[in-house]
């Protein structure tokens, strides 16, 4: 059970049959496609995007590179911040932001 219940998240993911997560805290994001029956916690970042679109968005070269100058880091490894990162990356997906934390 999660410290807190995330009922905006929740009934996003359920309009879904997928999301999208990557690990907060990572030297190279991975994204991948979780089942939306799945919950997720603070340690990953998630998308409420089920489209493969979305998906390669978040792979792109153009994402890393704006990721790796936008993130903060610890230590070595960069961390995801959905507020500095994604909010800030000018896509049609940047509307749903508020659903990318």
């Amino acid at each position: 059970m999660l410290s807190y219940p995330r009922e905006d998240l929740i009934a996003e993911l359920a309009k879904h049959s997928r999301y999208i997560v990557c690990a907060r805290v990572t030297k190279r994001p991975i994204f991948a496609f979780v089942d939306a029956t799945v919950r997720p916690n603070d340690m990953v970042q998630v998308f409420a995007f089920d489209d493969d679109y979305s998906f390669g968005v978040l792979q792109s070269g153009i994402h890393w590179e704006w990721f790796t100058n936008r993130c903060s880091t610890l230590t070595e490894r960069f961390r995801y911040t959905s507020n500095t990162v994604w909010d800030s990356f000018g896509t049609r997906q940047s509307a749903s932001a508020a659903t990318a934390r």
